[in-house]
């Protein structure tokens, strides 16, 4: 389906500004309030006003605005409690929806925009976010601006503009029921002036029910003519000077806060959540002591046979960081994905100190094996392989990212990763010497990671040996690659798989904004 492209212009006391520039002034609050489970509301608050507050602002202030908007929203009874899930108790509707409101106002915006806040909340719940909005716009001075659906009266009575639309386009409130108390005087004397269940829909109602796309039309055709159209235009366009002042603007936190905070918050969530805690003591412990009891220090055996084991146990720890972080990024995306589509969107962080701290718990697995297993004491050989397996893990990184943002839903994408991994596992040199493989397949090896993983591995561990070397050999053949082509070539790869990550989620965001 072809994607159309929305333009227009943003305006600011009648100065045209840019997205960025509006996004320095404003908040958004989605229709579902997407929040990591495992976080409390202290925390999420904590984490928003942290990355997302400019460098001048020092701790004790934010912690000071965090406390005061947990106050001002009446949060403080569930300040430690966790947000919560379908799997893990925490928050009600009303308090998740007050903490995602708290997360866009600690930043202290000029304007906030909400995405119906009060849907699939209660009645009690929805009056209480509306009037906690109402006195946060008069006592604060902010702009808030909202979209409701079907409000009731005791609602309706809360805001202090009201603004219709049908199908994206304004209708005058003066027009709607000067229109309808004209020509529906007979039905009109048969509605109450206001139920006891408090009702504003009534109106609405009859046009919808009888399907009159004429009468929508008439009333959307009479808003361009109307005084107050002309009204609201000519403000509009009234010559002023105060735009965005240069302080408005927002940057990120530094690279080292967002890589601190996001490992922290990492290993809160898996403390926090059972399922994560025990899949990962699974994965980095349990197979970690596995295979380093399987390998361990087997220095003394038979040079064929050290050879051997050395070339098992750096297939498996260049190959395990592909196939584990690409599926578990693919599980976070295609589970979690909108927690990071709403965090990245919002600045919270830059894709980097994501990378950096999903890769990060790789780390300790490859550093017990490496020294469980007896590998070469030399530095500069180990921090050469803590190198590579840090760059597989970026490349399954991206398979996972790419995969989950190219395939319509996690099933699919499930699917479809073992059907891109295996072959070119089959391809990485391990199971046949890459110079055998028919020319009609060869192409494959090029564009396998996991050769390249291997590889390099292989390289930086044995290479230099007269052993090693004929082993290298015999895996490789001919080619004419080191440590560092290995390297660049998975950068490349790595590189390419982003690109095509981002291309294919952007075309997902365009097609259906967040949120929606």
């Amino acid at each position: 389906m072809k994607i159309g492209s929305q333009t227009g212009q943003i305006s600011v006391n009648s100065v045209p500004v840019t997205g960025s520039q509006m996004k320095d002034i404003s908040g958004f609050v989605f229709q579902d309030d997407v929040i990591l489970s495992t976080m409390t509301v202290t925390e999420a608050i904590t984490m928003s006003a942290t990355l997302r507050l400019p460098k001048s602002v020092s701790p004790e202030e934010r912690t000071k605005r965090v406390n005061q908007i947990i106050e001002e929203l009446n949060l403080g009874k569930c300040r430690d409690t966790i947000i919560g899930d379908t799997h893990i108790k925490g928050v009600s509707g009303g308090e998740r929806k007050r903490c995602a409101m708290a997360m866009e106002m600690v930043t202290n915006p000029q304007v906030l925009f909400l995405d119906e806040p009060t849907s699939g909340l209660d009645t009690f719940t929805a009056f209480s976010v509306i009037q906690t909005l109402r006195s946060i716009a008069h006592n604060d001075g902010r702009t808030i601006v909202a979209t409701i659906h079907q409000p009731s009266s005791e609602i309706y009575h809360l805001f202090d503009d009201l603004l219709l639309l049908a199908d994206g386009r304004i209708i005058n409130p003066a027009d709607f029921f000067f229109y309808h108390i004209v020509n529906n005087e007979d039905e009109l004397s048969l509605i109450p002036l206001q139920e006891e269940s408090g009702s504003v829909e009534v109106l609405v109602q009859r046009v919808d029910g009888e399907s009159n796309r004429d009468r929508i039309e008439r009333l959307l055709g009479l808003w361009p003519e109307s005084d107050a159209c002309k009204l609201i235009t000519a403000a509009v366009e009234a010559p002023c000077t105060a735009g965005i002042s240069e302080d408005a603007k927002r940057t990120l936190a530094s690279f080292g806060t967002q890589c601190m905070y996001l490992l922290g918050r990492e290993s809160r969530n898996s403390f926090r959540n059972p399922m994560i805690l025990r899949q990962r003591t699974v994965q980095y412990t349990v197979i970690g002591i596995i295979i380093g009891l399987i390998y361990l220090k087997q220095n003394g055996q038979a040079e064929n046979v050290a050879l051997q084991n050395a070339m098992g146990v750096l297939f498996f720890v260049s190959i395990n960081g592909i196939f584990s972080v690409s599926q578990e990024n693919l599980m976070v995306f295609g589970k979690a994905k909108h927690v990071f589509m709403r965090e990245y969107g919002a600045g919270y962080y830059s894709l980097p100190a994501y990378f950096l701290t999903k890769v990060g718990v790789e780390i300790p697995l490859q550093i017990f094996i490496y020294f469980m297993v007896g590998m070469s004491n030399d530095v500069g050989r180990y921090f050469t392989l803590i190198g590579i397996v840090i760059l597989a893990s970026f490349v399954g990184f991206s398979i996972g990212v790419c995969c989950a943002c190219s395939f319509p839903n996690l099933e699919v994408a499930l699917l479809a990763v073992p059907l891109i991994l295996m072959p070119m596992m089959l391809f990485s040199g391990f199971f046949v010497n890459t110079s055998q493989i028919p020319v009609w397949l060869r192409w494959i090896k090029y564009v396998s990671p996991m050769k390249y993983a291997f590889e390099g591995a292989i390289r930086s561990q044995l290479g230099g040996t007269s052993a090693g070397d004929k082993l290298i050999d015999s895996l490789f053949g001919d080619e004419q690659l080191n440590v560092t082509h290995c390297c660049l070539i998975l950068l490349l790869i790595m590189i390419s798989l982003i690109g095509l990550a981002y291309y294919n989620l952007r075309k997902l965001v365009i097609a259906k904004p967040i949120g929606k």
